[in-house]
């Protein structure tokens, strides 16, 4: 674990540097990047997305990258093991503007499914596992995902209508009140819901901020 720590703080700093390196080498370190983005150590999963943000920005605007993107989208509907879809959502919320603009609706639609407790009679009519309905731990990380992905986006590359989406689904990611043998398990994407929209509010134009919306947001806030 100490050497895949390393490692991954190298590849962020190495692309941070614009580091001219070979195709072999920086199809190596995604093949890293991948195998720890989905760890069960919290640490490492971090470490992960930000050696991958600062891949993404250092090496793939001029290379093909959409593979990369597809892959994260369909991994993060893992409904077997919790940290592995965490990492999938953090992942997409750390890609650069040049990847999500392609699959910009597809992103939103996802991040914005998988944000929001799902209906039980819903996961069993999927057939997924019933296990989901408690991952809160994953919520969080999905709507903080759906915040970066906004932002990293640009509120002028967002159509109005996403827009009043991507705000609908925060204002009820801060109605979750899921509670297991943790307790209150709710209260981590209620905190993240009210840190995006902090975030949201601020970066919005005034011409894009709609009435209503702020008006509910300091309500449900």
């Amino acid at each position: 674990e100490l050497m895949r720590m390393a490692s991954l703080d190298f590849i962020k700093n190495c692309s941070d540097a614009h580091l001219q390196v070979t195709d072999e080498c920086i199809e190596s370190w995604q093949t890293l990047i991948d195998s720890c983005i989905t760890s069960k150590t919290t640490r490492i999963r971090e470490l992960a997305v930000n050696a991958l943000a600062s891949l993404c920005r250092g090496y793939y605007e001029k290379r093909e990258n959409a593979e990369i993107v597809k892959n994260y989208l369909l991994n993060s509907n893992n409904d077997l093991e919790e940290h592995a879809r965490s990492g999938y959502v953090l992942a997409i919320g750390a890609l650069a503007d040049f990847m999500l603009l392609p699959l910009k609706d597809d992103i939103l639609d996802k991040l914005i499914e998988l944000s929001l407790v799902p209906k039980e009679a819903e996961v069993k009519a999927a057939g997924l596992n019933t296990i989901i309905l408690n991952w809160s731990e994953a919520r969080r990380d999905a709507v903080k995902a759906l915040g970066s992905v906004t932002l990293t986006l640009g509120i002028q590359n967002i159509t109005q209508n996403d827009l009043r989406k991507v705000f609908e689904c925060l204002l009820r990611a801060l109605e979750e009140y899921t509670i297991d043998n943790r307790g209150d398990i709710g209260a981590w994407v209620r905190e993240a819901s009210m840190n995006v929209l902090h975030q949201l509010l601020k970066a919005c134009p005034v011409d894009r901020v709609e009435a209503d919306i702020v008006h509910k947001v300091m309500s449900g806030l």
